[in-house]
C-alpha cells in the first residue's frame, strides 16, 4: 500500500472522524511539528464549520488511527488531549519561512511547507522549499542536517536531490530509507 504525501496546509481543515460513531467531531487547525525530532506531534483541533474556533484539545499522534487524503480518523473522542497541552503545542515546530541552507553556508531558498506522509503513523518526510537559488520543490528531510526554529541545514549538494513534485520526492524518500535500513 502506497501511502500519500500530504502538504500541511492540505491537512489543515481535514475532518476528523471518530470511526466508532461515523461522527465529525471537529477539523485539523493546525500540525504539530517537533523540528528537532523531525515528527508530528499531532494535531491542534478547531470546530467545524466556517467561523470554526480553537478547540481547548489537541489530537496526539499516538492516537491517531489513520491520515488520509479527506481526513483524518480516530478510534473515539476519548483520544482527544487537555487544554493544557493545546496551549504548550500552539507555538511550538513552525518551521514557516525558516531558511534552507547548506553545511558550507549556502542559503537555498525558504521553508514553504512541511510534508507529511500519511497513513497510521504520520510523519513529516520533506519540505516544499522555494524562493532562493535552488528554485521552488520539494527535499526529503532525511537529508536535513539540522533543523531549528529559523533554519534547516542541508548537505552540500542539496540542490541535486531537489524534486519538482511529491511524486519526485515520493521517490527520493525511498531511496533514503532503503538507503538507510542497509
Amino acid at each position: 500500500m502506497t501511502l500519500a504525501l500530504l502538504r500541511g496546509r492540505d491537512v489543515s481543515g481535514m475532518p476528523v472522524v471518530d470511526v466508532s460513531t461515523g461522527e465529525d467531531v471537529a477539523e485539523v487547525r493546525d500540525l504539530i511539528f517537533e523540528p528537532a525530532e523531525g515528527v508530528v506531534g499531532g494535531f491542534t483541533l478547531a470546530r467545524r464549520g466556517f467561523l470554526g474556533r480553537r478547540l481547548g484539545q489537541v489530537l496526539p499522534v499516538d492516537s491517531i488511527r489513520s491520515v488520509g487524503t479527506h481526513a483524518v480518523t480516530i478510534e473515539s473522542t476519548d483520544v482527544l488531549a487537555d487544554v493544557e497541552s493545546a496551549r504548550r503545542a500552539d507555538h511550538r515546530g513552525d518551521v514557516s519561512n525558516d531558511v534552507v541552507m547548506t553545511e558550507s553556508g549556502r542559503e537555498l531558498g525558504r521553508v514553504k511547507d512541511v510534508i507529511l506522509r500519511g497513513g497510521p503513523r504520520p510523519r513529516v518526510v520533506g519540505f516544499e522549499i522555494g524562493g532562493g537559488p535552488a528554485g521552488d520543490g520539494f527535499v526529503p528531510i532525511d537529508t536535513s542536517r539540522a533543523v531549528s526554529g529559523s533554519t534547516l541545514i542541508v548537505p552540500d549538494g542539496f540542490e541535486n536531490l531537489v524534486r519538482t513534485d511529491l511524486t519526485g520526492l515520493a521517490g527520493e524518500v525511498e531511496n533514503l530509507e532503503r538507503g538507510s535500513s542497509s
